[in-house]
């Protein structure tokens, strides 16, 4: 649990009850965003448990925290499933992913158990992007393809998780980062370019708009937000 969030007093003993029931390995839960003047019920909607559909949904919109999952010991022994060293952003994301790509069995929870703080800690480091910030998602990339992108997995899951990773790293550079319009590309191009996912319309605007290179117009709207 991160410093700055809070979990419902029952939360380990519904997701225990939910592991033992399906003999899971991992069990995912809802979680509530939470913002200055509400809190969002966030539905993870995991219809299909097959850990390779799930593995691929971490990279199409599923939570990818741990905050919201309980995670047998045993099958993080067995499987060897880590933290990277050196990773402070997405950390958590390759842990699971790294379990993952395993043949664990997964269940569902459909209950907000978990409150994501989203304002409480303004300088965060997932809130600043700068040339550190950069190379560490350099690393991050690399890191995931060095983890997927092998031909002992029964699915090669690189694809997915690029076009996913390379919008995280895109969004990261253009809200968080003070780029000119030259630097933006310059390092975001090849970001720009992994982008291939199928994105909800919104996304898929703003990166055309992008792609038009109308990088500070769309800056100059975001900062009237």
């Amino acid at each position: 649990v991160d410093s700055d969030d809070w979990v419902e007093p029952h939360m380990i003993e519904h997701l225990v009850a939910k592991a033992e029931a399906e003999q899971a390995d991992m069990v995912i839960c809802d979680y509530l965003y939470v913002t200055r003047t509400k809190e969002e019920h966030i539905s993870q909607r995991v219809i299909d448990t097959d850990h390779f559909r799930v593995l691929q949904q971490l990279f199409q919109g599923l939570h990818g925290s741990c905050c919201n999952k309980l995670v047998r010991r045993s099958a993080i022994l067995q499987y060897g499933a880590i933290f990277p060293t050196g990773v402070y952003y997405c950390e958590d994301v390759y842990f699971n992913a790294s379990l993952l790509v395993h043949p664990v069995k997964v269940a569902y929870l459909p209950e907000a158990l978990y409150h994501y703080d989203a304002v409480i800690n303004p300088s965060s480091l997932v809130k600043k992007y700068n040339a550190q910030t950069y190379r560490h998602d350099q690393q991050l990339l690399a890191l995931f393809q060095d983890l997927l992108d092998q031909p002992r997995w029964e699915k090669n899951m690189w694809p997915t998780a690029r076009a996913g990773l390379s919008l995280l790293v895109v969004k990261r550079m253009f809200c968080r980062g003070r780029f000119t319009h030259k630097e933006f590309y310059e390092l975001g191009q090849q970001y720009l370019d992994g982008c291939t996912g199928n994105y909800r319309w919104k996304i898929r605007l703003f990166l055309q708009l992008l792609r038009w290179k109308m990088y500070l117009p769309l800056k100059q709207l975001y900062a009237l937000k």
